[in-house]
């Protein structure tokens, strides 16, 4: 979908990296550097934060300092479009996390119609 939204129609997907099943394995992929920060905040949340760089994109993350590290921030710079913009995401309450895979199926309402999307 996110492939097809970019690819096919030059929508913009923002931090569409994030969405990846291995989210490490997409973005170390080809590393320049990568460098640990140090203890820093997201919230009141300790974490540990972590830059890398790659040739197109510059992305940090900040893992929380815990029995169970979770992702808490994740900024990505795109370093080839037209002005570098900067996608920070910021993740508040992790309370509703399940290994269970059907947690996370789409289910398409009975009502949801179908649009056909044109180029722009």
């Amino acid at each position: 979908m996110v492939m097809s939204m970019t690819g096919d129609y030059g929508l913009p997907f923002p931090l569409a990296d994030v969405l990846y099943a291995d989210l490490f394995y997409a973005l170390s992929a080809d590393l320049i550097t990568a460098d640990y920060v140090g203890l820093h905040k997201v919230g009141d949340v300790e974490c540990d934060h972590l830059a890398f760089s790659q040739e197109t994109i510059d992305w940090q993350i900040w893992v929380e300092k815990s029995a169970k590290p979770v992702p808490r921030k994740i900024q990505i710079t795109y370093k080839l479009e037209p002005g570098a913009p900067v996608y920070t995401m910021e993740v508040a309450n992790w309370s509703q996390i399940t290994e269970k895979p059907d947690a996370y199926r789409f289910v398409i309402p009975k009502d949801a119609i179908e649009i056909e999307m044109e180029p722009l």
